[in-house]
């Protein structure tokens, strides 16, 4: 009787080792899109939601310039949360109907950085004009170029600089760019003499390369960065999750690390 009972107990163990195997399910995806300047604090902040969910979200990240980011989303890209260096896009994605609305969940400002090895030396804002020196800012249909624009204008209405040396300044800008890394790269290999970049843009990474430099008309610009779920993505509890997490005390202490100024 033990021995007809035997294959039976195999069996019985071999259907239920498969039962369980079968209810191990694959991380649902929340497929996020990112303006390039959030690469490090995204990919944290990911990393650290994926950890709370044990496993059971993977949060697939795309970063790019932020124009980039919007022409994929207006063609149809598959995204489920949008986070961006201005309003003026999601103003755009709103009317369009593609987000119902969004939040501002970070703030940063603007500086100039150099190359360590780079002898120049710029202590004011007029100093941009000076002969020779080659700059890389973004372009104008991107975030950090729109800001390095109300940035000049600004310091022309204030009087900090004269016409003629905006003028200056504005012939020294040898390089726009379509994302904000791809300055800092320029001033990393040191192509370029200074780069017009966001404060979070010094990390660890590069901080021993690039040296920071701070003057007024720069950190007087307040970048706001708004975040929004796309229409249809509200539906998934996951995609909500994360979207709360960012706005989190744990969200918040990750942004501050990266050196975002939040509210």
């Amino acid at each position: 009787m033990k021995c007809r009972l035997l294959p039976l107990i195999v069996i019985l163990a071999a259907f239920s080792l498969a039962g369980c195997t079968s209810k191990v399910e694959t991380p649902k995806e929340i497929k996020v899109f990112a303006a390039a300047s959030l690469t490090e604090c995204f990919g944290e902040l990911a990393k650290e939601f994926e950890q709370q969910e044990a496993g059971a979200v993977k949060v697939v990240l795309n970063f790019a310039g932020s124009q980039a980011l919007v022409t994929s989303i207006e063609n149809g890209a598959n995204a489920d949360i949008f986070a961006v260096a201005s309003v003026n896009y999601m103003d755009n994605l709103k009317s369009k109907k593609i987000i119902k609305d969004y939040k501002i969940f970070a703030k940063n400002s603007l500086v100039l950085i150099k190359n360590r090895k780079n002898n120049i030396s710029i202590s004011k804002f007029s100093d941009l004009a000076a002969d020779g020196t080659k700059i890389a800012v973004g372009d104008s249909k991107i975030p950090v170029g729109m800001y390095w624009k109300k940035a000049c204008e600004d310091a022309l209405k204030k009087e900090n600089i004269t016409e003629k040396l905006n003028i200056k300044i504005q012939q020294n800008v040898k390089s726009r760019e379509l994302s904000v890394k791809d300055i800092v790269s320029k001033v990393l290999v040191n192509e370029v003499d200074i780069g017009v970049v966001y404060r979070t843009d010094i990390t660890s990474a590069n901080e021993g390369t690039i040296k920071e430099i701070a003057i007024p008309e720069l950190s007087a610009i307040n970048a706001s960065y708004p975040i929004a779920i796309l229409n249809g993505s509200e539906l998934n509890d996951s995609v909500v999750k994360f979207y709360n997490f960012i706005n989190s005390a744990i969200g918040k202490d990750i942004l501050r690390k990266y050196r975002f100024i939040i509210e």
